[in-house]
């Protein structure tokens, strides 16, 4: 089986301090929504360095708003830099991004996920060619996000790899990861989301999952 790629979110709250690269990690996220100004000079700050820049809005589990032209704005300048970055569907259906370079994601906070969002998100995604869709839902929902991952044959179909992930458990998390996921979410410090592995743990199951293969 594929081993995912380990990503580490960095909580960003100054924007004069590059982030730096974390051995074990595939990929730092720059969390860029827990920055009220200075998105722009953050992302400058971190040129060169292998991430992923996401500026989440509150109503996805972000920190504090901005408004969507100067995020779309910041985003495709993110791109240009050989940044990935990570954007809600919604949000790339008025703001269309890449596609190459953009986790195209849905996060499904308070309420329960249905497949007819879940499935039709991923052939969206794949039919304008994202690489990577990530879906991300509470426990209840761990059986809609493994038939995600099994509908696309353990995460690629048609170029488009899926990511998925549970909010609120660690258990969940590693299962969805050896079922496929293309990600796995890792904490160096500061968790940015519930349920998310230290790096440790992740490095730990992705040795695991390669004495599988």
């Amino acid at each position: 089986m594929d081993a995912p790629l380990i990503v580490c979110p960095v909580p960003v709250r100054s924007p004069s301090h590059p982030v730096e690269a974390v051995d074990g990690c595939d990929l730092m996220e720059l969390r860029l929504d827990y920055l009220r100004s200075g998105h722009l000079e953050a992302i400058m700050e971190s040129r060169g360095l292998p991430a992923v820049v996401t500026i989440r809005d509150p109503r996805e589990g972000g920190v504090h708003p901005l408004a969507e032209e100067e995020k779309a704005a910041l985003l495709e300048r993110a791109l240009g830099l050989g940044f990935m970055v990570d954007a809600e569907m919604e949000f790339l259906s008025r703001h269309p991004l890449g596609p190459g370079g953009v986790i195209a994601s849905r996060h499904v906070l308070g309420r329960r996920a249905s497949w007819r969002v879940l499935g039709g998100d991923y052939a969206r995604a794949s039919s304008l060619g994202y690489p990577i869709y990530k879906a991300a839902a509470g426990e209840g929902d761990v059986p809609l996000l493994s038939r995600l991952l099994l509908m696309a044959g353990g995460g690629r179909v048609g170029g488009t790899r899926v990511a998925a992930m549970v909010l609120g458990s660690k258990a969940a998390r590693a299962a969805l990861a050896m079922l496929g996921s293309a990600l796995l979410y890792c904490s160096v410090g500061e968790p940015t989301a519930a349920g998310q592995l230290s790096l440790g743990e992740c490095l730990g199951l992705v040795e695991f999952m390669r004495g599988l293969r």
